[in-house]
Order: C-alpha cells, then sequence, then structure tokens
C-alpha cells in the first residue's frame, strides 16, 4: 500500500508509560537456565509483557525501565558471540505519553502503531497511539465497543502495511464482527466491509497476521447466517482488496480439513501459518491461498491449563520449522529436519514469546510472580546433530 506509513512497527497494549532515551547495559547468566540457555540480566529493567523482533539486531518488549512503564527497546546485535554487548533503552525518546502494558507485539521498523486495551465493562472506545518511535499521537478506535464487541485485539504487520484487528458491533453478528483498519499516511482507515463473526464464548483468542496485501485472522469465527460448529470451533480467514485504502475489501474462509479447538499463534512468510491446539495435542496449518495443509507435529502432550504452541521461526527459505510450547512436563523447543521433529527442553516458567533472530532462538517465560524472564539459545555446530531427545511423533 504505497500511501501507508512505511517500516511499520505495531504495538497492541494496556498501560505503560515512557520514558527517557537512556541506554542501560545487559548482560547474560546461565543461572538457573537448562543447559543451552542463558538468562537476560538488565539492571534497572523488568519485563512485563510479549517480546518480538523489531529491528536487524534489535528486540521490542512491553516492560519497565528505572520503575517506569515503556516499550523498552533492547539491542541484541553481537548475542550470538555471547559478549554481553546487549543495552535497552525506552521508547519513544522524545516526548512521553502514557501508554499501555503491552498484551501483544508486532513491528518491522521505525513506526509504532500502540492499541490501548480497555476493560470489557468499560464502554470507552480503545485508543490507538500512531506514530514513530520518537513521537507518538492519540487517536480513538471508532465505534466503541458493544458487550462483547471488543473481546478479541491484535495487530499485524507487513512491509509498509500495518493493521489493527478487533470487532465491533454487527447487525448480523450476535457478539460482534472482525473489523480491520489500516494503517495509513493520515491515522488509521477502516476497511469497507467488516469479517466474519466471533464466537465471544470460545476461550480461543483471536490472532492475525499480514503478508503482501493480504491480511490472515484465525480464532473463534464463523460466516454471519449461521453459527459456531462444534466441528469447526475456530476457523481461518483472510481479506484482500483492489485498491490501496482497503475500501473494497473482500474476506475468503480459509478451507482446511481440520481446525484448532484454541489458536494461539498465526504468521505469515509467502504463505501463513496457524499454531495452536486440538484436545491436549499440537495444531500446525499452513495456508496458501484459500486452502490449509495440517502439518505433522510431535504427539507430545500440552500443559492442561496453558496449551500454548507458538511459531517462532515458520521456515521461510532453507531456514526450519521452529516452534516452542507449553508441555504438560514445561516449555519445549521444537525444529523440523529432514528426519523429524527434535526437541530440546526449555527454560522455566510459562511460555509467553518466541522469537528467532540472527541464529538465536528468544523465549520469554513468566514465573508464577508475574515476573517476565527472557532466555536466549544460541545455534552452535551441534544442533547439526541431534540434541537431546527426539519428539514423539510422526517423522518426515
Amino acid at each position: 500500500m504505497r500511501n501507508h506509513v512505511a517500516s511499520l512497527a505495531v504495538v497492541a497494549v494496556t498501560g505503560l508509560s515512557a520514558v527517557c532515551a537512556c541506554s542501560l547495559p545487559a548482560s547474560f547468566t546461565d543461572d538457573t537456565a537448562p543447559a543451552g540457555w542463558e538468562r537476560l540480566a538488565i539492571e534497572g529493567v523488568v519485563i512485563t509483557g510479549p517480546v518480538a523482533p523489531y529491528r536487524p539486531g534489535e528486540l521490542i518488549a512491553a516492560g519497565r525501565m528505572d520503575g517506569r512503564e515503556c516499550v523498552v527497546d533492547l539491542t541484541v546485535a553481537g548475542v550470538d558471540a555471547g559478549n554481553g554487548d546487549a543495552t535497552a533503552k525506552c521508547l519513544p525518546t522524545r516526548s512521553a505519553p502514557r501508554i499501555p502494558s503491552a498484551t501483544a507485539l508486532s513491528s518491522n521498523g521505525d513506526v509504532i502503531l500502540a492499541v490501548e486495551w480497555q476493560d470489557m465493562a468499560d464502554a470507552t472506545p480503545p485508543a490507538v497511539w500512531v506514530g514513530h518511535d520518537r513521537d507518538l499521537s492519540r487517536q480513538s478506535l471508532e465505534p466503541g465497543p458493544d458487550a462483547d464487541a471488543t473481546a478479541f485485539v491484535d495487530a499485524a504487520t507487513s512491509g509498509d502495511e500495518g493493521f489493527v484487528v478487533g470487532t465491533t458491533p454487527s447487525a448480523v453478528c450476535p457478539h460482534g464482527a472482525v473489523t480491520a483498519w489500516a494503517v495509513q499516511a493520515h491515522g488509521l482507515s477502516r476497511f469497507g466491509t467488516d469479517g466474519p463473526c466471533v464466537d465471544a464464548g470460545s476461550r480461543s483468542p483471536l490472532h492475525a497476521a499480514a503478508g503482501d496485501h493480504w491480511l490472515l485472522v484465525a480464532g473463534p469465527t464463523f460466516a454471519p447466517g449461521s453459527g459456531p460448529s462444534a466441528g469447526q470451533p475456530t476457523q481461518t480467514w483472510f481479506a484482500t482488496a483492489d485498491d490501496e485504502d482497503w475500501a473494497t475489501t473482500t474476506w475468503h474462509r480459509v478451507a482446511q480439513p481440520t481446525a484448532p479447538d484454541l489458536v494461539s499463534d498465526v504468521v505469515v512468510t509467502a504463505d501463513g501459518m496457524v499454531a495452536g491446539s486440538r484436545g491436549d495435542r499440537p495444531a500446525l496449518l499452513t495456508v496458501s491461498g484459500g486452502h490449509a495443509i495440517e502439518v505433522d507435529v510431535p504427539d507430545e502432550p500440552l500443559d492442561a491449563v496453558a496449551p500454548t504452541v507458538l511459531v517462532a521461526d515458520p521456515g521461510a527459505g532453507s531456514r526450519p520449522v521452529v516452534l516452542a510450547v507449553q508441555a504438560s512436563s514445561g516449555v519445549r523447543l521444537w525444529t523440523q529436519r529432514r528426519d523429524g521433529w527434535y526437541a530440546v527442553p526449555g527454560p522455566p516458567g510459562h511460555l509467553t514469546s518466541a522469537v528467532e533472530l540472527e541464529g538465536a532462538t528468544w523465549l520469554a517465560t513468566r514465573g508464577d510472580d508475574g515476573e517476565v524472564t527472557l532466555w536466549v539459545r544460541r545455534r552452535t555446530a551441534t544442533d547439526t546433530s541431534p540434541p537431546a531427545y527426539r519428539a514423539v511423533g510422526v517423522t518426515r
């Protein structure tokens, strides 16, 4: 979309104040870490939310620096050498508007879009922060919520395009319809047509990701005029448009042989990938055009309370697919190789984020005390041979 803001970083959030441009040094330690993992220790910085790639050699995370809430910019270039050169600073660096703590992050450049999550009982429309990482302005995401109509909010970026995905009241959807706003030079522009209906009674969240002029959405959705299906508790849809402003948007349902009960992640490279769980087992789909194909994944029981499957790397080009899962036995990192899937134990805690960045895997886990810890596992020559154990399940 040529008139859209270029190089967009999107942050879906709930309550944060940005702070100064000062940087703090970071170090790495293997204290309390399982074999192959190191914990990122940053003096004065506490991570409270998700972590996402930002720029080459940089991550962003929701957190606090010196006791003040902000989007933390983590420069981790050179981490693969283990030299501890990482630094941290807060965004934005020029002004300090109040922006709530992030509940989701998606980034690909210089501009930040922040969605301020509202309490479901509050009739105030969600607030959206749009702008460069040095200067953000607040806008209202109209229309406002209606009962469960804003139960789902996510954000997505690709190239020079960015989107806010949520739900709004609908005459044909009892609990609201999927609605998207495109980020443009003058602010936000609502898509010309609403998407599928949402099932507000589902446990599954709604997730979105963007590709080259298309938007992929998966979660508890159903076509207008129908209703939620026990056989298809989640569905996958994508939106396209014939114009640069997305005024001619059309939504298409993706044909899929099976569907996850819960969706925990959606990513897009050339094609799309939907990760989640079915029963207490992982589920993974690849989406190409209007069709989805199920991927054989290890048959490992997932955590009964938080059956999370995250895509750290979708395997574009010659890279392998890398998944992070919250298994019943703890966090696991799975890598797909030519002869099947291999797994290594992950760090302690409950999985919140997974990122593959320049030869290293970054996982964020939340402890029972609510604090989020960032861990890194560097890809080494030993990864070419089978690690600790092979994941149970179908091999290729």
